[in-house]
């Protein structure tokens, strides 16, 4: 179970990866978001690098992935 959730883990933080800021000076690739959807994706980029690499994972961490997965279009196999 560990090595799913580390891998379902990466697969959020590859996707949430495409969200950093704009370099300055340059427009933002995604349009119509509100601060705190930004914030948002942020937050959870931080916490999909933390289950990435974590060891152990409670069944709060488990249900945790899969509703962030939900929230950003995935099916969860776990």
């Amino acid at each position: 179970m560990t090595n799913r959730c580390r891998r379902e883990a990466a697969l959020l933080a590859v996707f949430l990866a495409q969200f950093e800021p704009a370099a300055e000076g340059l427009k933002p690739t995604v349009t119509r978001l509100t601060a705190r959807e930004i914030d948002q994706w942020r937050e959870d980029y931080a916490q999909a690098l933390q289950w990435s690499a974590a060891t152990r994972f409670s069944a709060n961490d488990v249900v945790a992935i899969k509703e962030m997965r939900r929230r950003y279009g995935f099916t969860s196999a776990l």
